[in-house]
Parts: C-alpha cells; structure tokens; sequence
C-alpha cells in the first residue's frame, strides 16, 4: 500500500522536474508509442494472471505509463492529466489492495479462482469493491475518467496512429479491472469463509480511502 499510495508518486513527480517539454516532435512520438506499447503489453498479461495481489501491482505499472504519456505531451491538459493520474491513483489502487488483503484473511489464498465470488459474500464491502475499480479504470462519473478526457485531449496535436496507441492502453486498462471485480464478484464459490462481516477497523480503513476520492471529485466538479 506504500508502494502504491506514495513511492510510484515520487517517479511522476520525477517527470515533472526533468521536464521533458524539450523533445522534439519525433521523439515525443516515438516515445508515447514505445510507452504505450508496453501499458497494452503489461494489460495483456494482467488479463492472463490469477494472483490478486499480482494483479493491482501491474496495474501500477500501466498507470505509470499513463504518467509518462501525460508528461512528453508539451500541453497544460496533459500536465493537469498526469496530476489527476497521481491523486487517484494514490487512493484507488492502496483501496483495492486493502480489500484484497481482506478476502485474503479469510479464505487464504490470493488466487482470482479460489476466491471466485467471496466479495458477494461481504454487503458492505461489495459496494466499496466496485467504487473502487470503476475508479480504478475511469469508469462513468469517476475523476480517472477526467483524467483519460485530458489525456486524450493532450495527444490531438500528433498524428492519429499515436492516439490509437494510447486508446489501446485505455482499453486493456478497463478489460483486466473488469475481469478482477467480475471475477471476484460473481461465479460459484468453491467454499464458503468464515467471518461474513467486516471489522470495524477494516471499514474505517476503507471509508478513510474512499471519502477523500469523493471529495475530490465533487470539488473538481464543482470547479
């Protein structure tokens, strides 16, 4: 949860004081394909993998490419973009780990499969769950869709092919987020766990995550 709350943050923030705005054309191009080549690449293997906890950390990785898309972009949307990415990603991805780390306690295992159907089990923490990875992705009426708007936006000045790239990473994004909530959510439970209810410190810990994600969406809004 550090990792993913805090250290990733350190290599956008990196990006921003190398200040990149003085590649040239070429390699600006250049370098969005290779970074989003490799964000559809890391998408394609996630959709493959079974590991929970293995999943949320790649997915770190994609929205490390995001980042770096955002900052070769020379344009104040693809700035704002990559600040958006951060915040979010900051909140989103240590809540995910949190309620893995949840089901884990109880059934054992970090395997999709095993774990097939167990966040059904929870009522609370079902409706978290899902906050979560529509966030995770930028699913409707999330700030990590306002985040993929500016990043987009900030790609229109190079040619269109680039744009299909980074379209690509936006769509494998969704595709392995998908999979991890259906897949935990719905299907046969191969065994039932033990403790159906939540602690109390698990949903504060949980409310402490989301609340501040609200927050700064409605405030954003606002603006």
């Amino acid at each position: 949860m550090i990792l993913a709350g805090l250290i990733l943050k350190l290599g956008g923030l990196g990006l921003i004081f190398l200040n990149m705005l003085t590649c040239k054309a070429g390699g600006v191009k250049l370098i969005i394909i290779v970074a989003a080549m490799g964000g559809i690449v890391v998408g394609c293997i996630i959709s493959r993998l079974t590991d929970i906890k293995v999943i949320i950390a790649y997915s770190s990785v994609v929205h490390i490419r995001l980042v770096f898309v955002c900052s070769v972009t020379t344009s104040s949307q693809g700035l704002v973009g990559l600040i958006i990415i951060m915040l979010c990603h900051g909140l989103t991805s240590p809540g995910i780990f949190s309620c893995a780390n949840i089901i884990y306690e109880r059934s054992h295992s970090r395997s999709s499969l095993v774990n097939k159907g167990k966040i059904s089990t929870f009522a609370s923490l079902s409706s978290i769950w899902f906050l979560l990875i529509m966030s995770n992705f930028g699913g409707p009426f999330t700030i990590n869709l306002v985040r993929e708007i500016f990043m987009i936006n900030s790609t229109r000045s190079l040619p269109s092919g680039v744009l299909l790239f980074v379209a690509g990473m936006c769509f494998f994004s969704a595709i392995y987020n998908i999979l991890l909530y259906a897949t935990l959510h719905q299907g046969v439970k191969f065994f039932s766990i033990e403790g159906k209810n939540i602690l109390l410190r698990e949903s504060l810990l949980l409310r402490s995550i989301i609340i501040p994600g609200l927050i700064f969406l409605l405030r954003f809004q606002i603006l």
